[in-house]
Protein backbone atom coordinates (compact mmCIF):
# COMPACT_ATOMS: atom_id res chain seq x y z
CA UNK A 1 0.00 0.00 0.00
CA UNK A 2 2.70 2.53 0.73
CA UNK A 3 4.47 1.93 -2.16
CA UNK A 4 1.04 2.55 -4.57
CA UNK A 5 0.88 5.93 -2.76
CA UNK A 6 4.62 6.77 -3.34
CA UNK A 7 4.15 5.95 -6.90
CA UNK A 8 0.99 7.68 -6.88
CA UNK A 9 2.81 11.19 -5.67
CA UNK A 10 5.66 10.56 -7.86
CA UNK A 11 3.58 10.48 -11.19
CA UNK A 12 1.69 13.51 -9.39
CA UNK A 13 4.47 15.57 -8.74
CA UNK A 14 5.46 14.83 -12.52
CA UNK A 15 2.27 15.79 -13.92
CA UNK A 16 1.98 18.85 -12.14
CA UNK A 17 4.05 22.12 -13.13
CA UNK A 18 7.07 22.57 -10.88
CA UNK A 19 6.48 26.31 -11.08
CA UNK A 20 2.96 25.66 -9.53
CA UNK A 21 4.37 23.29 -6.75
CA UNK A 22 7.19 25.06 -5.74
CA UNK A 23 4.95 28.44 -5.48
CA UNK A 24 2.87 26.84 -3.49
CA UNK A 25 5.25 24.88 -0.83
CA UNK A 26 6.84 28.50 -0.53
CA UNK A 27 3.89 30.56 0.58
CA UNK A 28 2.80 27.55 3.16
CA UNK A 29 6.08 28.26 4.68
CA UNK A 30 5.81 31.84 4.17
CA UNK A 31 2.22 31.35 6.00
CA UNK A 32 3.67 30.09 8.34
CA UNK A 33 6.56 32.07 9.00
CA UNK A 34 4.98 35.06 9.06
CA UNK A 35 1.74 34.32 10.77
CA UNK A 36 1.15 36.80 13.72
CA UNK A 37 3.26 38.95 12.26
CA UNK A 38 1.30 42.11 12.40
CA UNK A 39 1.08 44.20 9.01
CA UNK A 40 -2.08 46.54 9.69
CA UNK A 41 -3.59 47.10 12.91
CA UNK A 42 -6.65 49.66 13.50
CA UNK A 43 -9.68 49.85 15.30
CA UNK A 44 -11.68 48.04 12.43
CA UNK A 45 -9.12 46.49 11.05
CA UNK A 46 -6.41 44.08 11.72
CA UNK A 47 -4.03 42.35 9.34
CA UNK A 48 -1.26 40.20 9.50
CA UNK A 49 1.40 39.24 6.98
CA UNK A 50 0.18 35.30 6.99
CA UNK A 51 -2.56 36.23 5.62
CA UNK A 52 -1.73 38.39 3.44
CA UNK A 53 0.75 36.06 1.67
CA UNK A 54 -2.05 33.28 1.68
CA UNK A 55 -3.83 34.39 -1.69
CA UNK A 56 -0.55 32.76 -2.91
CA UNK A 57 -1.62 29.14 -1.83
CA UNK A 58 -5.16 30.13 -2.46
CA UNK A 59 -4.36 30.56 -6.36
CA UNK A 60 -1.81 27.72 -6.72
CA UNK A 61 -4.38 25.50 -5.06
CA UNK A 62 -7.18 26.34 -6.96
CA UNK A 63 -5.03 26.20 -10.53
CA UNK A 64 -4.03 22.74 -9.40
CA UNK A 65 -8.08 21.42 -8.61
CA UNK A 66 -8.75 23.29 -11.76
CA UNK A 67 -6.71 21.05 -13.52
CA UNK A 68 -5.54 17.87 -11.89
CA UNK A 69 -8.86 17.28 -10.02
CA UNK A 70 -9.36 17.40 -5.89
CA UNK A 71 -7.19 15.08 -4.97
CA UNK A 72 -4.69 16.11 -6.77
CA UNK A 73 -5.30 18.99 -4.70
CA UNK A 74 -5.36 17.61 -1.64
CA UNK A 75 -2.24 15.25 -1.99
CA UNK A 76 -0.30 18.63 -2.57
CA UNK A 77 -1.56 20.65 0.16
CA UNK A 78 -0.95 17.42 2.66
CA UNK A 79 2.64 17.45 1.04
CA UNK A 80 3.29 20.64 1.61
CA UNK A 81 1.58 21.03 5.45
CA UNK A 82 4.32 17.49 6.07
CA UNK A 83 7.10 19.13 4.97
CA UNK A 84 6.37 22.39 7.01
CA UNK A 85 5.61 20.29 10.36
CA UNK A 86 8.78 18.75 9.76
CA UNK A 87 10.98 21.40 9.34
CA UNK A 88 9.69 22.98 12.04
CA UNK A 89 10.26 20.67 14.49
CA UNK A 90 14.33 20.18 13.15
CA UNK A 91 14.78 23.77 13.70
CA UNK A 92 13.03 23.64 17.07
CA UNK A 93 15.62 21.24 18.23
CA UNK A 94 18.58 23.46 17.29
Amino acid sequence: MIKKVMEDYKVLLRSIPAATVSLFFVSVIMMNLLANKELISLPYLALDCGFVVSWVSFLCQDMICKRFGAKASIKISILAVSYTHLRAHETSQD
